[in-house]
């Protein structure tokens, strides 16, 4: 949007405000004058090659942006709050981009939506496309606080770049019993014993490519079939204390989630003897399944080698529980609270049913019209 307007001294002050851009203003002797540099700023944003010319763009790089966009999201004020609030994984992509994108030590003078476009075809060479999605998503998230933040900084060069394509259905996947139960029993699995606490907590380095040797690793068997029946992230799961479980009303509280929002989760009957097993006698302070999110999913991956399981990991047990779930709730916004997803359509992703069980819903649907067609005399439907 553009405004000129005269000023009490008879002169004209045009300004140019736009979504991406940071608003420029300027004063001119006429307004053909005024009219003629507003066409100009336009033009540039419309083409991507508006630039900031001060000496501060200059000096600033690209990586001076994501690195005071990192510390802003990673430094904690004393209420226990950071300037920005992103998920661990968001930040964990910026950091990868700023370690290894080649823009990043382009001065802010000079960066255009070119320097996008070329990095991203280079790294579509490298990754799938939905990695380079999530990139350019945490690239635009640092060029769009930059410009909050009043740094020379003129656009948001990734608005002016095309996504790339690809299938944004998510992965189709589903467990079947047998697969969970070698699973488990790689992991050396018992029902209704609690494994044996090692004072090791983070085995992130140890666990890659080590084996599977003590008797711990259950605890990633029992954080795995948990997370089968309550639909939580892997990373959820490993920082669950002790109290965090509220055995009393049936329900843990996620403290922290990938989306940074609280919630309680609920526990039917099984995640509930399971989690019994593991607190039974502990101090409030003991984490539940014992690992960080990286160890568990270390211990999974050789579990998965063990059993000869190809195609799997754990977090598609979220995938498994939620297609478990959607039967169980007549209100999807219930089911999303439970799962902690914030729209409908993320929760879509983790819905996997298969033909068998569709084709099962329509005929006892069918069946349910014929007995209520009948009076209420069961009769069978072909």
């Amino acid at each position: 949007m553009a405004s000129i307007k005269k000023t009490v001294y008879g002169t004209w002050r045009a300004k140019v405000v736009r979504v991406g851009y940071q608003s420029q203003t300027k004063v001119h002797k006429t307004r053909q004058e005024a009219h003629d540099w507003v066409t100009e700023i336009s033009a540039a944003q419309n083409a991507g090659t508006q630039v900031v010319k001060n000496k501060e763009a200059k000096v600033k790089t690209v990586g001076y942006l994501f690195d005071r966009y990192i510390a802003a999201c990673e430094t904690v004020f004393p209420n226990g709050r950071t300037e920005i609030e992103v998920a661990k994984s968001s930040i964990n992509t910026a950091k990868r981009v700023r370690a290894n994108a080649a823009f990043i030590t382009r001065r802010l003078s000079q960066i255009t939506p070119e320097d996008i476009s070329d990095w991203k075809t280079a790294r579509l060479k490298e990754v799938e496309p939905c990695t380079v999605d999530r990139e350019m998503t945490a690239i635009s998230s640092v060029f769009r606080q930059a410009i909050e933040w009043r740094e020379p900084v003129a656009f948001n060069p990734v608005r002016l770049v095309l996504r790339p394509k690809y299938n944004k259905d998510g992965r189709w996947v589903e467990w079947h019993d047998e697969q969970i139960d070698a699973v488990c029993a790689v992991l050396g699995y018992e029902e209704g014993v609690c494994p044996t606490i090692v004072p090791v907590v983070n085995r992130t380095n140890q666990a890659r490519g080590t084996g599977l040797r003590d008797s711990c690793n259950s605890f990633v068997a029992y954080a795995f079939l948990f997370a089968l029946e309550t639909s939580m992230r892997q990373g959820e799961i490993a920082r669950l204390t002790v109290a965090d479980y509220n055995r009393q009303d049936g329900y843990v509280q996620v403290l922290k989630s990938k989306n940074g929002s609280k919630r309680k989760v609920s526990l039917n009957t099984r995640a509930t003897e399971l989690i019994d097993v593991l607190c039974e006698g502990q101090p409030k302070d003991r984490n539940i399944f014992h690992f960080t999110g990286g160890t568990i999913s270390c211990y999974f991956t050789d579990a998965l080698q063990a059993a000869g399981i190809e195609g799997l990991r754990f977090h598609d047990s979220r995938h498994e529980a939620i297609t478990r779930m959607v039967p169980q709730f007549t209100n999807l916004v219930e089911l999303a609270e439970q799962t902690g997803h914030k729209t409908l359509q993320s929760l879509k992703i983790y819905y996997n049913p298969t033909q068998q069980t569709i084709r099962s819903r329509l005929l006892a649907y069918e069946e349910k019209m014929a007995y209520l067609k009948n009076g209420g005399q069961l009769r069978s439907v072909a």
